[in-house]
């Protein structure tokens, strides 16, 4: 999942105003300039869950990330993103899941993806691509 700023709107006695201060974000605000950095991290990680997962054949990827309205990802200051891995009420997905080498599996293709895109991330922002 990545947050969609179009699903986030504030109740109508909230009003929308924009700070007085230069530098002051307002935190529900503070996501919005990573919305397209978030959409392009949660595809990444989705292509990833969807190699591993494919050969498998226990849970079944949606073929795009979702947007959604969620609490946890409001308010960052960079890309993020939510990652679901599957619904252990079904017990097939559970006990693949629970496996220890399938969890490793996951969690190395996971830090993979997140390690390239924020290494990527830092490159583009610095100088010549080089630290």
């Amino acid at each position: 999942y990545f947050m969609n700023e179009a699903m986030d709107k504030r109740p109508p006695s909230v009003p929308w105003t924009a700070s007085t201060m230069q530098d002051l974000v307002l935190w529900h605000d503070a996501y919005k300039s990573h919305v397209t950095e978030s959409l392009e991290f949660a595809k990444r990680v989705n292509q990833e869950l969807t190699r591993f997962f494919s050969t498998a054949g226990v849970v079944q990827m949606d073929s795009n990330p979702r947007p959604g309205r969620l609490a946890s990802l409001r308010g960052l200051t960079m890309p993020g993103i939510l990652v679901e891995l599957g619904n252990l009420s079904n017990q097939q997905t559970a006990k693949y899941l629970g496996r220890d080498m399938i969890q490793q599996e996951i969690a190395d293709g996971l830090e993979l993806q997140i390690s390239n895109f924020f290494y990527e991330r830092l490159s583009a922002e610095t100088p010549g691509g080089t630290n």
